[in-house]
């Protein structure tokens, strides 16, 4: 059984995985532990769906006051990697999320929209989606350029020599 400070600890850990799959499950166990009801957010999708699977969520499954992190860059305090606490619906709009960032506070979030192209440039699909996901297993790509207090990596799945050494520095 953990203690409440070894939970604080725990929980803010990040895990680097080297694939998409490891991190979303261990996002989700981390979840399941949490306190609270889960809420989902499906995304908007036009299109042949199906080629958006690199891109970002379908599904996104939150809980109130759990780590999350920023896809996107809003404007230069709020940037692609930040880490902030999902503090839930906004009251004043019901297409936004609130998520409270340190040194930011709290800031309302909306949906994004990702594309992808056909070899002609014309758009083939699209993905609007709130542009954040749980923190606490991210990918090391992800992790790139990234100062993290705590880290575990789960090297084991390396599938480039020097994935690793990349990762860590």
């Amino acid at each position: 059984m953990y203690s409440s400070s070894d939970d604080n600890t725990r929980q803010e850990t990040v895990h680097l995985f080297f694939k998409k799959l490891p991190a979303s499950l261990h996002n989700l166990n981390i979840l399941a532990e949490l306190p609270g009801e889960f809420l989902k957010y499906d995304s908007q999708d036009t299109g042949h769906g199906q080629c958006l699977e690199n891109s970002i969520n379908k599904i996104l499954a939150l809980k109130r006051g759990c780590n999350v992190m920023l896809l996107y860059n809003i404007n230069d305090n709020l940037r692609n990697g930040l880490q902030g606490k999902f503090v839930g619906g906004d009251p004043k709009n019901k297409e936004c999320l609130i998520v409270n960032f340190p040194k930011v506070g709290n800031v309302s979030i909306s949906r994004r929209t990702w594309y992808k192209y056909d070899e002609n440039g014309r758009v083939k699909a699209s993905r609007t989606q709130f542009p954040i996901i749980p923190s606490y297993a991210i990918t090391d790509h992800k992790a790139q350029s990234l100062t993290l207090s705590r880290v575990v990596m789960h090297c084991s799945q390396e599938f480039v020599a020097g994935q690793t050494y990349v990762a860590l520095s």
